[in-house]
């Protein structure tokens, strides 16, 4: 028997101490772990991409791309175990889309500023990399629900 998910008896079960605590428990560790993917995803994403729209040294940008191209790497690396987990339900949760066109935005970006050394940036260009900030800041709201003061649902 399924029980629906507004019904007073499914709501009566969080309720019991027992499941508060093993509620609680695993959130500490979830927490923990989400916690380290912010600051991984802020360190090795964010600073990268967000120096790389103000330096224009050549050498410096191509540090910031090869650091912002490997943490994507990481990131990925989690989506597929992640895929590999939950087979075609994967594809129904809007996070993973945001984490794929993420991933898909930032190596065209990637690949077209390697192989233009820099050089003068398309109009194409510049509308992703303005669509990759906007989903980069969307997806930093996600790993930063860990935090008290930001524990909203996503």
């Amino acid at each position: 028997m399924c029980i629906p998910a507004d019904s007073d008896e499914k709501l009566e079960f969080y309720d019991l101490e027992s499941v508060r605590k093993i509620i609680d428990f695993q959130w500490v560790t979830t927490g923990k772990f989400v916690s380290m993917m912010l600051y991984v995803y802020l360190i090795g994403f964010m600073t990268p991409l967000m120096l790389s729209i103000y330096i224009k040294n050549k050498i410096a940008l191509n540090i910031f791309f090869c650091v912002a191209f490997l943490s994507q790497l990481f990131f990925i690396f989690f989506e597929f175990l992640q895929l590999k987990e939950a087979k075609m339900a994967y594809f129904k949760d809007m996070w993973n889309w945001i984490d794929i066109s993420q991933f898909a935005i930032f190596n065209i970006i990637f690949v077209y500023r390697m192989l233009n050394q820099f050089a003068e940036v398309s109009t194409l260009i510049s509308i992703l990399n303005g669509l990759l900030l906007i989903i980069s800041l969307y997806k930093l709201t996600y790993y930063a629900r860990v935090f008290a003061g930001i524990n909203f649902v996503m």
